[in-house]
C-alpha cells in the first residue's frame, strides 16, 4: 500500500489539517470543478477526533448540499486517508468563517448587473448563481449565453446542435464539430454551451481550452519536466475524468504529432466513456492538412455543423441587439450603411460599433449617416477588389510577373513582393487566411500568417518597404476607391 504520509497508530494523533489536505487533492481530481471550488474547498477543519472530522462553512445552502450530494466522495476520501473504515465527518455553519479560498469577484454592484446582462431563461437558484461567479477561473466567458445569439439560416444547424448538446451532454452530438471563418460565433456558442451546463448540470466537470494552451500543457511536461512519468500520469488523469471537454481553434493541431496523439488518447477514453467532447475549428477535418487519419476520422464521427457569414437581415439583428447592449443609439440608416458595408463576420460589425461609439462618446451626439461613412471609411467602394487584382497590382510594382508571386521561387525580391501582396490581400479584403492561402499557390494558413504579421512588423522598422505599401495603396486606392 502507497504511504499517505498520515500513518499513525492512533487516528486521534491525525493532525486535522493535514489529513483534510490530502482529502481536498484527492476530491479535486474526481469531483466536478464547480462543485469542488464553491463547496468543498473553501471549507475550513475545526477538528479531526476519534473518527470525526468536523469540518466549517458560511453557508447552510452548502452544509445541506454536501450532506445531500458529496457526503459519499468526502467518506471516501476521509476514510481512504485516515485509515479508518467507520470515520465520519460532520459540517457546522458559523457565518463568521472566512476562507483563505474564496475567490475574488467583482464588487456585488457591478456583479449584479453582470447577472442581469448575461441572464438566461432558466431560473437560477444560489448555487447556480454561485456557479456563474466561478466561470471565469475555467475559461467560459459569462457574457455569451444562447440567449445573445442571433440565429438565421447561415447558422441555425449548428445553434440547434449546440442547444441539444447543452441540454443533453454525451446523448445526441458526439463530438459536435463547429466550424467556420474567424469572428462568425464559434467561440459564442462554445462558450454558451459551456455555460448552461455549467448551470443545469452542476454535477458535470467540464474543461474549456484552446489548442495552443493543451500544446503549452502538454510541451512543458515533456520538455521542461523531460517527460516526468508522475506529472503525464497526472495530466492525462486530469483530462480523463472530465466529463464535458471543450476543445476551441483546433486547426493549430496542424503539424503538432506529439499533440495530436496525446489528443487522439483523450478523445478515445472520453468517446468511450460517453463524454461530451466539442469542437471548434476554421475549417472542416478534411481541410486540415497534416491532421492525421485517425484523428481526422474521430473529429468526423459526430456532427460536423457550419457557421457561415450571416446575411444581411441577420447583421442587422446582430447590430440591434448589441447596440442595445451597450447602450449605442443608432438610426435604421446607419445599421443599414453597417449591415451592408460589412459582410464577413460579427467581429467586422463589432468593430464598426466601437468606432462609432467612439465618436458619440467623444462628440456627446448621436452620428449621423454622413459622419458614419467618415468615421468608417465608406465613401464608397467602385468595384470589388480581389485579391488577383493586388496580385496583379503588386507585380507590376515590382516589374515580375503575377505567377512569380504565386510560385515558390525564394528569391530575396520575389519573396518581398509575396509577401507584400499578402498583406495587402488581408488589408484590403475581406478574404480568410485560409482563402488567401489558396490562391497564392495553396499555401498553408501559417505561411499566410506568418507572410502577413513578418510584413506588418517589419513597416514599422523599414521606411522603404513602408514607401513602397504606401504607394501601392495609392495606386488601388484611385482604382478602386472614391476618395
Amino acid at each position: 500500500m502507497v504511504s499517505t504520509g498520515l500513518d499513525t497508530q492512533d487516528n486521534r494523533e491525525i493532525n486535522a489539517d493535514l489529513l483534510w489536505s490530502y482529502i481536498l487533492k484527492d476530491l479535486e481530481n474526481c469531483m466536478p470543478t464547480p462543485s469542488y471550488e464553491m463547496a468543498i474547498k473553501p471549507l475550513g477543519v475545526r477538528s479531526f477526533s476519534e473518527g470525526n472530522l468536523t469540518l466549517i462553512t458560511n453557508k447552510a445552502i452548502w452544509s445541506k448540499a454536501i450532506k445531500e450530494k458529496f457526503s459519499g466522495e468526502i467518506l471516501r476520501a476521509l476514510r481512504k486517508y485516515s485509515r479508518n473504515p467507520e470515520a465520519i465527518f460532520t459540517v457546522i455553519v458559523d457565518k463568521y468563517y472566512t476562507s483563505k479560498y474564496i475567490v475574488e469577484l467583482e464588487k456585488p454592484e457591478d456583479y449584479s448587473n453582470k447577472v442581469k446582462a448575461t441572464q438566461t431563461q432558466l431560473p437560477l437558484n444560489e448555487i447556480q448563481i454561485d456557479a456563474l461567479k466561478f466561470m471565469s477561473s475555467y475559461g467560459i466567458n459569462v457574457k455569451y449565453n444562447f440567449e445573445n445569439f442571433v440565429v438565421s439560416q447561415s447558422n441555425k444547424l449548428a445553434y440547434g446542435a449546440a442547444k441539444g448538446v447543452a441540454n443533453e451532454p454525451g446523448k445526441l452530438y458526439n463530438p459536435l464539430f463547429l466550424w467556420g471563418g474567424a469572428g462568425l460565433g464559434k467561440t459564442h456558442l462554445v462558450n454558451a454551451i459551456g455555460k448552461h451546463i455549467l448551470i443545469k448540470h452542476p454535477d458535470l466537470k467540464l474543461k474549456y481550452i484552446t489548442i495552443n494552451d493543451f500544446t503549452n500543457e502538454f510541451t512543458k511536461i515533456m520538455y521542461q519536466y523531460k517527460g516526468n512519468p508522475h506529472l503525464k500520469n497526472e495530466f492525462i488523469n486530469k483530462y480523463r475524468n472530465i466529463d464535458v471537454l471543450l476543445i476551441d481553434d483546433v486547426q493549430f493541431l496542424e503539424g503538432r504529432d506529439g499533440t495530436q496523439n496525446e489528443i487522439f488518447t483523450i478523445f478515445d477514453f472520453l468517446h468511450r466513456n460517453g463524454k461530451q467532447i466539442v469542437i471548434t475549428s476554421d475549417r472542416p477535418p478534411k481541410d486540415i492538412p497534416t491532421l492525421t487519419d485517425r484523428l481526422r476520422s474521430r473529429f468526423e464521427w459526430g456532427m460536423l455543423a457550419e457557421i457561415k457569414p450571416p446575411e444581411f437581415e441577420t447583421r442587422k439583428e446582430i447590430l440591434k441587439l448589441k447596440a442595445k447592449q451597450n447602450e449605442i443609439n443608432l438610426s435604421q440608416e446607419v445599421i443599414d450603411l453597417i449591415a451592408k458595408a460589412f459582410t464577413q463576420n460579427v467581429r467586422e460589425l463589432e468593430g464598426a460599433l466601437n468606432r462609432l461609439a467612439g465618436y458619440i462618446s467623444i462628440e456627446e451626439k448621436p452620428v449621423s449617416l454622413e459622419a458614419a461613412k467618415e468615421i468608417l471609411n465608406l465613401n464608397t467602394i467602385a468595384k470589388k477588389l480581389t485579391i488577383e487584382e493586388i496580385i496583379k497590382f503588386t507585380a507590376e510594382y515590382y516589374k515580375l510577373e503575377p505567377s512569380e508571386l504565386k510560385g515558390d521561387s525564394r528569391a530575396k525580391e520575389i519573396v518581398t513582393a509575396r509577401y507584400v501582396a499578402i498583406y495587402l490581400s488581408r488589408e484590403l479584403t475581406k478574404a480568410s487566411l485560409p482563402q488567401i492561402g489558396t490562391i497564392f499557390g495553396n499555401r498553408k494558413h501559417a505561411t499566410i500568417l506568418y507572410a502577413y504579421e513578418k510584413t506588418k512588423e517589419q513597416k514599422e522598422y523599414d521606411q522603404n518597404l513602408r514607401i513602397e505599401i504606401q504607394t501601392l495603396r495609392q495606386k488601388i486606392a484611385r482604382e478602386y476607391f472614391c476618395t
